[in-house]
């Protein structure tokens, strides 16, 4: 796929080739006259067609046993990976400073800043957004969240005990 600058607008060029169909011909015939033709579809230039063709120069590493890099590596929970890319990750996060690796995994993913100080910010300036209707859990990697106290577990039964007395063992 290659970009076209056309004079009001961007558009991107997708190139196929075909065989040209020739009536009363056969497939032989075909391929030993070489009768190929190249056909150009021109596709508006989009925000989605731009993303599908500009791949992100960030690493997938950021499993680095360095101190230096654990503490500024960042965990994003309750990520919606299905529709989230990893580009959109990394646009969440560019803005917090430079990035030096994203690794995606299913539901979550891992940040890898070069510095310490931009990682404690991105933790405290995302953690709790919502993104694509789920909120973000996000925290130190060195650091993992204190259980929340303040939440009890309810029990199941009214009579608020988890097992069922009339069961004969």
């Amino acid at each position: 796929m290659q970009q076209a600058d056309m004079p009001n607008f961007w558009a991107a060029v997708v190139s196929e080739r075909r065989l040209e169909r020739h009536p009363g011909k056969s497939d032989t015939t075909r391929r030993r006259t070489g009768a190929l033709r190249y056909f150009f579809r021109i596709l508006p230039w989009t925000a989605t067609n731009a993303a599908k063709m500009k791949m992100s120069k960030l690493s997938n590493q950021t499993n680095s046993q360095d101190p230096q890099a654990v503490n500024s590596r960042v965990f994003v929970g309750n990520l919606n990976t299905f529709q989230c890319s990893k580009t959109d990750v990394e646009r969440m996060f560019q803005r917090y400073g430079r990035l030096a690796g994203i690794s995606m995994h299913k539901g979550y993913a891992f940040v890898q800043f070069t510095n310490p100080f931009d990682a404690r910010n991105a933790c405290h300036g995302e953690d709790g957004r919502t993104v694509l209707s789920q909120t973000l859990d996000v925290n130190m990697v060195a650091e993992p969240k204190p259980h929340q106290t303040g939440r009890k577990r309810q029990n199941k039964s009214k009579t608020g005990n988890d097992w069922d007395y009339y069961y004969d063992r």
